[in-house]
């Protein structure tokens, strides 16, 4: 996924809840005699307006990334230092172009190395994607990680899962000849791999950039 489009996705995200909570709280306004009462009584949790500033308060603590055991914010990794871990060898494969990015948005900063790798007939993309542990930027890269799923036909299968200790999402494509792979490392990097090779051949090209070191 590209960070422009993630960055989008995020901002008309909490701009349309910001919007209709300013517009409920218009709208509840005239009625905060009878909320008191409603307090009074416990009845807070059947308040639709009190549920939704809940969910929004979590969203927005999440997008405000990892802290360190002291409570400092964790710094989210440059580009150019991810791009290390895309080296011009890699698993018998040549790097043939690489880019980069970081970015900062509302507060949090991520960060996008990618890279293309051929051997022979053999070609894989791959990106390391560093949102220095923002829920809402991770939810938004890695939605798969919400739910487990499990699919298969005469075509291939996709499925949710763990590999190597890393919580994953795979997908095989027969006719088309393509494997990809996604994962989370050390609960704020998300990697993306996907080539014309099968599954085996793209996880030991994975394991060669040493994953537990990204982080």
């Amino acid at each position: 996924m590209k960070i422009s489009y993630l960055i989008t996705c995020i901002v008309l995200t909490l701009s349309l809840q910001s919007c209709f909570i300013a517009s409920s709280e218009k709208e509840e306004a005239p009625k905060e005699e009878v909320s008191s009462k409603s307090d009074n009584s416990g009845a807070s949790s059947d308040n639709p307006l009190a549920a939704l500033k809940t969910a929004v308060e979590e969203i927005e603590k999440a997008a405000g990334g990892m802290k360190t055991e002291d409570g400092e914010k964790v710094e989210t990794i440059h580009f150019k230092e991810l791009q290390e871990r895309l080296p011009e060898r890699l698993a018998g494969y040549s790097r043939k172009s690489k880019s980069g990015q970081t970015n900062s948005i509302m507060g949090f900063k991520i960060s996008q190395a990618e890279a293309s790798y051929q051997d022979g007939d053999g070609k894989i993309e791959v990106s390391i994607n560093d949102t220095g542990g923002a829920g809402l930027a991770l939810m938004s890269m890695a939605a798969w990680s919400q739910f487990e799923s499990e699919q298969e036909s005469d075509d291939g299968w996709e499925k949710t899962g763990e590999w190597d200790g890393y919580k994953c999402y795979e997908t095989y494509s027969k006719s088309r000849n393509r494997s990809t792979i996604a994962l989370i490392v050390a609960d704020r990097v998300v990697v993306n791999a996907e080539g014309n090779v099968d599954m085996d051949e793209l996880k030991r090209f994975l394991k060669k950039m040493n994953l537990e070191k990204i982080s």
